[in-house]
């Protein structure tokens, strides 16, 4: 089987500054961009899926950049093959699933959970039957009763975990909040998933 995240608990951890940073940026978000998921044209969409032969709307989750301080203490202490440090959110009232997704702008990508409104939600990696496992950026899946889960994990707060995004992966369980600093890359810097 292929390996799907790994925890890295040689990383140095977030220092407290860029932590309240990246959470005061969380906070400010305009209340109208957390109302809305975009397909990349400005056009609002509500995605949804289905579950257990029932239709669910899914949770948007929005990335935003914290600023160039955080992204040059990665550069110093994590590595220098980034494409991008950001805060993300989990926005949604009423659904506990963000969707089975490869993620649009990066291949790789190191997560460290800052804020959880419940210690019990997991990231669940997908395989879907006739299709490569690895598949291109912005692929979703809306129909789980379709998919074979292959693996799942359970990211401690202020723990560093690196996945593969390229496996379609959903987030279960998210009863309110879910705040993450993440960083991106285009590699495989830390030569953790080309050995799978």
């Amino acid at each position: 089987m292929s390996r799907c995240y790994q925890f890295m608990p040689q990383l140095p951890p977030v220092p407290e500054q860029f932590i309240q940073q990246a959470l005061q940026r969380a906070a400010n978000l305009d209340g109208e961009e957390q109302s809305r998921h975009h397909d990349g044209s400005g056009q609002d969409y509500r995605r949804e899926v289905i579950r257990n032969q029932t239709v669910e709307v899914v949770r948007n989750n929005i990335r935003i950049a914290i600023g160039p301080e955080i992204e040059q203490w990665v550069h110093d202490h994590i590595s220098e093959e980034t494409t991008g440090v950001g805060v993300s959110t989990s926005i949604g009232n009423t659904s506990c699933l963000q969707s089975p997704h490869t993620d649009g702008t990066r291949s790789y990508v190191l997560i460290y959970l800052i804020d959880l409104s419940n210690e019990d939600q997991d990231t669940v990696f997908w395989h879907e039957p006739g299709r490569a496992l690895r598949r291109k950026r912005l692929t979703n899946s809306y129909d789980l009763d379709r998919l074979n889960q292959i693996d799942s994990v359970r990211i401690p707060l202020r723990q560093w975990c690196y996945l593969d995004a390229t496996i379609l992966h959903s987030i279960e369980n998210i009863q309110q909040r879910r705040i993450a600093i993440q960083v991106s890359f285009d590699c495989d810097p830390f030569d953790v998933f080309s050995r799978s």
